[in-house]
């Protein structure tokens, strides 16, 4: 099968996006099948990957991309390929990895807290903030994307909590696989100085600060007095976060160690018991999650959104911004507690049901399906029954 994987952000860029595509992209070249990855991100140095890499190619160059492919597939929230899709009669498969066929902001959160989830009300809330005409101009945009998932695309909502903020025609539920293999079995043996650990970047939806009056309420209660927090990421709040550090009376008890990546990130994940992915907004993924249930956390992470879906029983949830809940649930947490036994127990089973093979060839039956003679919507409701609820 011959595939046009298109990622607006990619290597050398860091982040969600870029990784799971560079992670499917890998694993199907795996599988046998031709790939060509295009992107708007530029590089200085030669890529050296095991597929093709085209940065910043011309309308002509991509409509012959698009011509020799057998399927086109967006990963994100971009319409680049939408007119080569169009003009060649290719199936367009959409990854959805966030909202922004929802919302302006594409997360239902900004700088000054949560936002509107409908279109005309996130527009009304951003005029506010940042004018009428870039509401405008984003609204449009909005609706462009709106009515090509309607209209043109093929959709695949990367969580079932997408799925349910975007009731789209012709959609399934494709879990997008993220590089667990790198954290399993590499757990260093090192002392665990830390009984809960942060990975992230630092900015306010990520809820670090939720997190942080969360430690300093439970370091008030005799099971969590001597409780730890290291935190590994940087952003531009983490001078406010260690301010608030010392606000709270908890300085001694937090570690901010900055963005880790490699063995060190290892390490660092390996120094602590818990992970604690704490958002506020409603994450739409749980690659982070994951992350950590691999390298032998267990985790809590926030309620709404798509996280607990994918760590089930290897992690419970708080409300969201709650840190009296949050606190509470650290509480239980702490030690070889049964709740903590519990969760270590399931990641097991977690971590096999988002194996990079097993959700990429998720992903190739379902191009396998849109391929069929009879590809119309029909057959994508017939996947969808296969397929979307692949992960319980």
């Amino acid at each position: 099968m011959r595939i046009l994987l298109h990622s607006h952000t990619f290597h050398p860029a860091v982040g969600g996006v870029e990784t799971i595509t560079a992670t499917l992209a890998e694993n199907l070249v795996k599988g046998g099948h031709e790939l060509v990855v295009v992107t708007e991100t530029p590089s200085l140095e030669p890529d050296h990957f095991p597929y093709r890499v085209v940065r910043n190619a011309s309308f002509p160059t991509l409509l012959s991309l698009a011509r020799d492919a057998d399927i086109i597939h967006a990963n994100g929230a971009s319409l680049k390929l939408v007119p080569h899709a169009v003009l060649t009669g290719k199936p367009f498969l959409w990854t959805h990895n966030g909202y922004q066929v929802t919302c302006i902001d594409g997360l239902g959160w900004d700088e000054t807290g949560p936002t509107p989830m409908t279109p005309l009300a996130s527009a009304l809330h951003h005029a506010r903030i940042r004018g009428f005409l870039f509401a405008a101009c984003a609204l449009i945009t909005l609706w462009v994307r709106r009515w090509v998932a309607r209209h043109v695309a093929f959709n695949a909502a990367a969580t079932h909590w997408i799925a349910m903020r975007q009731s789209l025609p012709r959609q399934v539920v494709l879990y997008t696989p993220y590089p667990l293999d790198r954290f399993l079995g590499r757990n260093p043996a090192i002392k665990q100085e830390h009984d809960f650990v942060f990975v992230g970047r630092l900015v306010n939806e990520k809820g670090v600060e939720t997190l942080l009056k969360a430690l300093a309420v439970l370091r008030t209660r005799p099971e969590g007095a001597e409780a730890t927090l290291l935190i590994v990421g940087d952003g531009p709040l983490r001078e406010a976060l260690q301010t608030l550090t010392r606000s709270l009376l908890i300085e001694n008890a937090v570690r901010f160690v900055g963005a880790l990546k490699g063995d060190a990130l290892l390490q660092a994940m390996a120094s602590a018991s818990v992970g604690v992915v704490p958002s506020a907004y409603e994450e739409p993924m749980g690659g982070v999650a994951l992350e950590l249930i691999a390298s032998g956390r267990s985790v809590i992470v926030s309620r709404n959104g798509g996280m607990a879906e994918c760590v089930g029983a290897a992690g419970i949830t708080f409300e969201n911004g709650n840190d009296q809940d949050l606190a509470d649930k650290m509480g239980k947490m702490l030690g070889p507690s049964a709740m903590h036994q519990a969760c270590l127990r399931a990641a097991g089973g977690r971590i096999d049901a988002f194996a990079e093979a097993v959700l990429t060839q998720k992903y190739v039956a379902h191009y396998q399906a849109l391929l069929a003679p009879d590809n119309a919507a029909t057959v994508h409701r017939t996947a969808a029954g296969n397929i979307s609820s692949s992960v319980p």
